[in-house]
């Protein structure tokens, strides 16, 4: 009795052994797949619009990285998308519009599209150009395009706006449509808060100066008056800029309570610095010491959306 107690017991441990390797085994097979499949978010920025047609940037994943045809294919079906319009944010290219061919040569990029690229009014043929633009005209490209099944244009249908104003020079929510005043000046994006349904977006607008300005203390000026900031933002001392290196020191009444500055209002400084033409770099400066960000709010200046 007690030989057959003793077999079955080390019976028992024997399908014990073999049960631990097992589910070990399936344990690591489990985790080798689910580390296979992770995959690295290829965050990019697209363009919508509210529901007042005020451009909106978002920062979305598109996923697995590719070739720049297949990429900029992708960002264009979002921009026909409808999907986040419970966020209160819509297309801003018609859903019929189709993408015959597509061209990158040096700094421009040019769009081969079907008919239904149209607009409504010439505040619509704007808006298209300032989101496309926003969109694609970075990592050295200039300028885009625009072929209508193989036919280059010079307008937007139904619109007086040349598609010439297509450049890295437009800027994005231009309040002024007339097409001679932006080829006159220079574009400077201030970006500010718009709540859409309860979210917060970070919103840029256009500042224009003239093209002939080097004032660069004056456009500073103007950029920073137009920052929505419970306190005036105003400059201690004059502007310093060298081989694109801007430096700008600000008055401290910018600080809060603990000495430091807010960080979304950092990153607000900084990206809106930034998009002043020539300057590469910025650094900020409180009574002679740099202030730097402490957090990376990144995510939420870009309005980087998760769905």
């Amino acid at each position: 009795m007690n030989n057959r107690l003793v077999k079955n017991m080390a019976v028992l441990g024997v399908c014990l052994v073999c049960a631990f390797i097992f589910f070990q085994a399936s344990e690591n097979d489990l985790e080798i797949e689910t580390n296979s499949q992770n995959i690295t978010p290829n965050y990019q920025t697209i363009v919508l619009k509210d529901s007042k047609d005020t451009l909106i940037p978002i920062e979305v994943d598109l996923g697995v990285e590719g070739e720049s045809d297949t990429l900029f294919r992708n960002m264009l079906f979002l921009m026909q998308s409808n999907e986040y319009e419970d966020l209160g944010l819509f297309p801003l290219l018609s859903g019929d519009l189709e993408v015959n061919a597509m061209e990158i040569d040096d700094t421009s990029l040019t769009f081969d599209f079907n008919d239904s690229l149209y607009a409504s009014s010439n505040e619509d043929a704007l808006d298209i150009l300032e989101g496309l633009t926003y969109t694609f005209c970075r990592d050295g490209i200039e300028n885009i395009k625009f072929k209508i099944d193989g036919e280059y244009i010079t307008h937007i249908p139904n619109s007086t706006i040349p598609v010439s104003s297509a450049t890295n020079m437009l800027g994005i929510n231009n309040f002024d449509s007339d097409s001679m005043h932006i080829h006159r000046t220079i574009p400077v994006l201030v970006y500010n808060q718009q709540t859409i349904n309860e979210r917060t977006y970070y919103v840029p607008v256009t500042t224009r100066v003239e093209a002939d300005s080097t004032d660069i203390s004056n456009q500073v000026s103007l950029l920073l008056n137009k920052i929505n900031y419970q306190e005036p933002i105003t400059i201690a001392q004059e502007v310093d800029i060298k081989e694109g290196n801007l430096k700008v020191s600000l008055s401290p009444n910018i600080l809060m309570d603990n000495e430091s500055i807010d960080q979304t209002l950092y990153q607000q400084l900084m990206k809106s610095l930034e998009s002043i033409q020539g300057v590469e770099e910025v650094t900020l400066y409180v009574d002679n010491q740099e202030i730097q960000s402490t957090v990376d709010v990144s995510n939420r200046i870009n309005n980087r959306i998760r769905l």
